[in-house]
Parts: structure tokens; sequence; C-alpha cells
């Protein structure tokens, strides 16, 4: 096992149970992105069933599948502690702000560590990560000297203080309306990165092998096209993303 992508929706067999206990659905990395801390799996399209996996030496991966000796190293999935951050088709930027591209690949070192942050065109030392968050990752690429240390979190402002405003005691503004409309912001959405779950990105540029369609019949992916940041957030607004994950094949 040698690339992040690889992991990615193959079967978790149980040694002594002998049985399928479902499928890598995402994974969860330190802030910095230099090592897997869990692998979130699932059994079903319920989120409710999802489990965390340890990543450690006693996980197990072959070509085909991630094996572990039972039941037992599954662990309870709080969406608290083990919200998904996978980097995978994550934007980069360098500390400049100059656009990079997009996270292809991650080539994983022992005990499931990031070796490389890999581009399209582009692979970078995964110690290159100054910040990450799902959906983006910015890198250092000057001296190592040089690096600028994480700053510290904003802090908050108080109630009061955000309270005492020109026009204090004014009615608190709408924002503005179009043709009598709330502002597109459902339309917006499929075009922003960050608003796409990051445990599914990895699915970017992959082909439906189905159609899926919504409560109401209505066709929202169509069988063979290639899935873009429209079709999660279509997916994603009508709970259908682990349908799509089932169906979508790498393209070769």
């Amino acid at each position: 096992m040698d690339k992040l992508s690889e992991l990615m929706n193959k079967p978790v067999i149980s040694l002594f149970e002998g049985e399928n206990v479902g499928f890598v659905e995402s994974a969860l990395l330190d802030k910095k992105l230099k090592k897997i801390k869990c692998l979130i799996v699932n059994n079903s399209p319920d989120p409710a069933t999802r489990k965390c996996l340890p990543a450690n030496s006693k996980l197990k991966t072959g070509s085909h599948a991630v094996v572990i000796k039972n039941r037992g190293s599954l662990g309870e999935y709080v969406p608290e502690q083990h919200l998904p951050n996978c980097p995978l088709n994550a934007e980069v930027f360098d500390s400049d702000g100059n656009y990079l591209g997009l996270v292809k690949d991650c080539a994983l070192g022992p005990d499931y560590t990031l070796a490389e942050i890999v581009l399209d065109d582009a692979q970078y030392p995964a110690d290159r990560v100054l910040s990450a968050s799902p959906g983006t990752v910015v890198l250092w690429l000057g001296s190592p000297a040089a690096r600028p240390k994480s700053a510290a979190p904003a802090k908050k402002t108080s109630a009061a203080a955000e309270e005492k405003t020109p026009g204090a005691g004014s009615k608190e503004q709408k924002p503005e309306q179009e043709n009598g409309q709330e502002p597109a912001e459902r339309h917006e959405e499929a075009l922003l990165p960050g608003t796409i779950y990051a445990d599914f990105s990895y699915l970017l540029g992959r082909k439906a092998t189905e159609d899926i369609y919504n409560r109401r019949r209505e066709r929202i992916v169509r069988r063979n096209s290639i899935v873009t940041l429209g079709t999660l957030a279509a997916c994603k607004r009508f709970g259908k993303l682990v349908a799509l994950a089932r169906c979508a094949v790498k393209i070769y």
C-alpha cells in the first residue's frame, strides 16, 4: 500500500469473524497532514453506522482489502472528533496565494504517514504542508529556516463588542433579494469546493455507472457522466453521496 487513493472504497475484512464489516469511506488525518489517524468505515448508506478504525501497525492493508483482527478493532464514530479531512482533490496554494493545482493523490510512508502530496505535474514532500482544511491545502515553498510558525487562532469577539456598531439599535438588515427571491445560495453552492464534504471529493473525475434519482424520481446523475463539483453538490442536497460513491468508478 503506497497511495491514499488506493485505500478508498476498500472492503474491511474481520479475520476472527471471517466477514466483510464495511468499506473505507474516508480518512481522518492530523491538522498538518503528517499522518492518517483513523479510517472511516461504513457498511451502509446511513452515516449513523460509521465506525472509526485507528490506523496503526496492527492494521494490515493488502492489494484488495484491509484486514483487521476482529470487530472490536472498530471504535465509535464521533462526528465532532472524527470529521474526515481527506486531502484528495483539495485545492493547493502556496503561502503567497499562487494556485498550484489539485491533490491527485498522496504517497504513503511507514505506519500510515504521508510522504508526498501529488499534484497533476508536481510532487511536494508532506513536510511542506503549512496548513490544511477540508478542500484546501497551503504549502510552504520557501526556505525551511524562514518558515513561519503556526498562527494562534483568532480570538472571538465578545457579544457586547459585536453589537456595538454604528446605528446600533436599528433592526437587523436582511440580505438583498433578487426579483423577490432569497439570495441564490443554493445555486452558488455547487461551485464552491468548500461546501462539498471532503470525504467524497475523491470521486471527482470518476464515471457514474448508474443513473441516480431523488425522491421525486428526478434524475440528478446521468449514467456514464463524469463526476464534477456540481454532481457532488446535487448528491449532497438530496442525500445521495453514498449512492454516488458506490457506483462511481475510476477512468483508466
